[in-house]
């Protein structure tokens, strides 16, 4: 067995809106293999450290960040029997982590399927010559979100699924998520109605109960900017063996007349969107299809169809038109 990693990740993008969906797709190996997990209870982690300065998904905890760790099991519990009928699958809260490695070692008695705020891109730490971009290890060894390409910068999150290639069988899957430190770029001013992509060093997270007008620039209160809990929704997909429905720049993913635009899985979601914390008939067909109540786990590569999703809504104001592209990114595979 050569378990093997990819990368699926979340990017910035400036796209326009679409209408229904219609389908779902599952990740598979480079051999075509399906993804899936051949238990039907997992366990994830959380390393809950974040910075103290964050203004957004926090309180007065150890950790200044209760909210966010409540909208990250929210979102898991979402993919799950609790929740849907149709599956017997659970996802696990195991609790807190120190632990801010991501990857699968064979070796280790225990690996951890991990969720880890990282702060700070890898590009500002690790020199150019450093071997670990060659290996994909900087994340690993400078706790940093890596950014190997410029277009990195736009990522929000990346999750490492660690699989068997000839299987599909999932080991191990990490979500990390690029996160804000709290503190504005040096010199800058960033007003309302003043910003509309990421300062340097990470996205802004909020954890608004329900939808709220979209926030205008990083820091603000009572509005919606990058929605945790529908960002963390959607890497679960990938957690658990899904796929995005098509490639952004592909002409059936075409923002502005793709079916598949309201799907949780599909690679683009309004900024101050909290719609994609539900998922979607297609979506739960997904799950429900690999993952069926008192039945066996799918396993065939077949492309399969669901119902039709439910549409979402525009943004408003100055964030209207930027979306968050959930693009699969073709980052190293690594071999363990």
């Amino acid at each position: 067995m050569s378990p093997r990693t990819v990368r699926l990740a979340a990017a910035l993008a400036a796209l326009l809106l679409a209408p229904a969906a219609r389908a779902y797709v599952r990740s598979t190996s480079r051999e075509g293999a399906p993804f899936y997990w051949q238990e039907r209870k997992v366990g994830y982690q959380i390393n809950p450290r974040r910075g103290p300065s964050a203004p957004s998904c926090s309180d007065a905890s150890q950790y200044a960040d209760t909210a966010a760790i409540e909208a990250v099991r929210a979102a898991f519990r979402t993919w799950t029997g609790a929740v849907q009928d149709c599956t017997d699958l659970e996802l696990l809260d195991q609790g807190f982590t120190d632990v801010a490695t991501v990857g699968f070692d064979p070796r280790a008695a225990r690996n951890e399927n991990l969720v880890i705020f990282r702060e700070g891109w890898c590009s500002e730490v690790a020199l150019p010559a450093d071997a670990c971009w060659d290996s994909g290890t900087c994340a690993n060894t400078y706790d940093c979100f890596e950014d190997a390409l410029p277009a990195d910068r736009a990522t929000i999150a990346i999750t490492t699924v660690t699989h068997d290639a000839h299987s599909g069988r999932i080991y191990d899957a990490d979500i990390e998520l690029a996160d804000w430190r709290g503190q504005l770029p040096a010199g800058s001013s960033l007003s309302p109605g003043g910003v509309s992509t990421q300062p340097p060093d990470g996205w802004y997270f909020t954890c608004t109960p329900a939808a709220q007008p979209p926030c205008s620039a990083y820091g603000q209160s009572g509005c919606t900017y990058v929605d945790l809990q529908s960002n963390a929704t959607h890497e679960i997909g990938h957690f658990i063996g899904l796929a995005h429905p098509c490639t952004l720049g592909n002409s059936d993913c075409n923002p502005k007349t793709s079916v598949y635009r309201p799907l949780v899985m599909f690679p683009a979601a309004t900024l101050g969107d909290v719609s994609k914390r539900t998922l979607t008939d297609d979506d739960r067909a997904g799950l429900c299809a690999i993952y069926p109540f008192g039945g066996a786990t799918w396993t065939s590569p077949v492309k399969a169809s669901g119902g039709g999703g439910c549409a979402s809504g525009g943004g408003a104001g100055g964030l209207a038109s930027a979306l968050l592209a959930l693009v699969a990114l073709a980052r190293r595979g690594r071999r363990r």
